[in-house]
């Protein structure tokens, strides 16, 4: 009987590249938004209601 064993190694799948800025998360709920519906939506997530802070500009 071995007292050491072999260890199988199981790949771990590689993660994706997503560029940042591109989804947001909602802090009330964690929801994930597309950034650009986010915007269209004057900055409210819609299933929450949150409002997210809007720029000076982009009133």
């Amino acid at each position: 009987m071995a007292v050491f064993r072999k260890r199988t190694h199981t790949p771990t799948p590689k993660k994706r590249d997503i560029p940042a800025g591109l989804w947001t998360k909602c802090p009330q709920t964690g929801e994930m938004v597309y950034t650009k519906d986010l915007e269209a939506n004057w900055n409210v997530f819609p299933i929450s209601g949150y409002h997210e802070r809007l720029s000076t500009k982009r009133r």
